[in-house]
């Protein structure tokens, strides 16, 4: 009897998702162009990692690391850890929005002192990103 490798491949690949679950332990799929963590997927979409279930937008991030945990999060039913880093996210977002409009400011303002002020506080927001980057991070 021939052994059928497409046959085989899915029996081994139903196995492992029948049991894994029974453990508690997400699949975790990696492929080229999405990865998936039990019936969550990831995909790059506009610079975003974007966290789906079904056809329905969770959430997007920044980073992939933060849409495999906020995904593995959700997994393990762990709102916390889910909101935490929806948290970082938004703080990242939000600094990012903030630095650009510095930025376009000190690039339109005629006014020295302006444009001084307008750099210092650049200067925060990029400190401030680096913070949230570390703190995301431990």
């Amino acid at each position: 009897m021939p052994l059928d490798q497409r046959l085989l491949s899915k029996k081994i690949e139903k196995f492992i998702e029948r049991n894994t679950s029974a453990l508690g332990v997400p699949i975790i799929d990696k492929q080229d162009n999405h990865i998936r963590v039990d019936n969550l997927t990831i995909i790059l979409k506009n610079e975003r990692f974007v966290v789906n279930r079904a056809f329905e937008t969770l959430c997007d991030f920044s980073y992939k690391s933060w849409a495999v945990a906020f995904a593995l999060a959700i997994t393990k039913r762990d709102t916390t850890l889910a909101k935490e880093i929806i948290h970082y996210q938004y703080k990242l977002d939000k600094l990012i929005e903030d630095s650009a409009g510095f930025k376009q400011r000190i690039d339109t303002t005629t006014d020295i002192t302006k444009k001084y002020i307008l750099e210092d506080r650049l200067s925060r927001v990029k400190l401030e990103l680096l913070m949230v980057n570390d703190d995301a991070r431990h």
